[in-house]
């Protein structure tokens, strides 16, 4: 007769007995000792995460005083290296490692292989990391609300009117994985007679997911100036959502527009520069960025100004 039995390793017991009784109340046991060589103390990452979303892999250990030479987190069915730091027979072992762009929910399968001094390699458990597509949107409802544009008349700063004043704002939306070494969605859209106009993600980012973001915004309306507002290398995670954004228009009565030159230190042009507009309002003596125009590859661009009495500071910034 045979039996099997599983039961739950506890960490500094070691020693088994097993006991036998038989139909007829015969009882016998026998003792046996036994050591490990890898004690899994804890696993932790993230899930559910989103494309492109850098999540953190952690597994912590205790050896039987062997070393752990190499880690990899085998996700996604490619082999990653990991790191290993280690206080006396503790190990803990990372990787930090980007989702994979998917377009509806996916579970991505992954385990840690553990090698150690003595030879030995251990294929540790299968576990599975929920990926959620990143999807940009004007539709807010439900949504997370990244950026809300708002146009206003530069003079009085008052909104104007969607549709009195047929407002324009177009967007064009990059956005990257946080080392910007992945292109994760492209989206452009153009509210035409909407103020104000606002884009949004269908993830909160709550399961810890950080981007680049890159926005160019061209807005206008009738009677008024075309002027540009740019940003770049936006940090978008969870607390920095939900962007609100005034955008200033000079009536094109009020406009001088100018054009504008950006030069290094080595008087040599600086393309893709984004020259920020900042009017100082007297009368509550506050500087507001007008407009965010950006440089060509002869670092010229455009700016919309109203002349005579009027303040502004201009600051370059190369590489947003």
């Amino acid at each position: 007769v045979e039996a099997s039995s599983n039961f739950t390793l506890v960490k500094e017991t070691y020693d088994v007995t097993v006991w036998a009784n038989d139909s007829v109340g015969n009882l016998n046991s026998s003792a046996t000792s036994f050591d490990f060589r890898l004690f899994n103390l804890s696993e932790s990452f993230t899930t559910p995460t989103t494309s492109g979303a850098t999540n953190s892999f952690i597994h912590n250990f205790e050896t039987n005083g062997t070393d752990i030479t190499v880690a990899y987190l085998y996700y996604n069915n490619t082999m990653e290296i990991g790191t290993i730091n280690s206080t006396s027979n503790n190990f803990t072992v990372t990787r930090s490692q980007i989702a994979p762009v998917v377009s509806v929910a996916t579970n991505v399968s992954f385990y840690w292989v553990v090698n150690m001094a003595d030879g030995f390699q251990y294929n540790l458990t299968t576990n599975n990391q929920t990926v959620n597509p990143i999807i940009l949107t004007t539709t807010c409802t439900g949504n997370t609300t990244i950026y809300n544009f708002t146009v206003v008349d530069e003079i009085t700063q008052n909104p104007l009117g969607g549709a009195a004043n047929v407002t324009n704002v177009k967007i064009d939306v990059d956005l990257y994985s946080s080392d910007r070494s992945n292109l994760l969605a492209e989206y452009y859209n153009e509210f035409t007679s909407t103020n104000p106009a606002a884009f949004c993600i269908t993830d909160d980012l709550s399961g810890g997911g950080s981007y680049s973001l890159d926005v160019q915004v061209q807005y206008s309306a009738e009677n008024y100036s075309k002027e540009f507002y740019n940003i770049e290398r936006y940090v978008l995670n969870s607390s920095t959502t939900n962007q609100n954004v005034t955008l200033y228009d000079l009536t094109t009565a009020d406009t001088q527009n100018f054009r504008l030159l950006a030069r290094d230190s080595s008087y040599l042009p600086i393309d893709g520069a984004l020259i920020k507009i900042d009017r100082k309002y007297i009368q509550n003596g506050s500087f507001y960025t007008t407009e965010i125009p950006k440089t060509d590859e002869k670092g010229i661009t455009a700016a919309s100004l109203q002349t005579e009495d009027v303040i502004y500071n201009f600051y370059i910034y190369d590489d947003g």
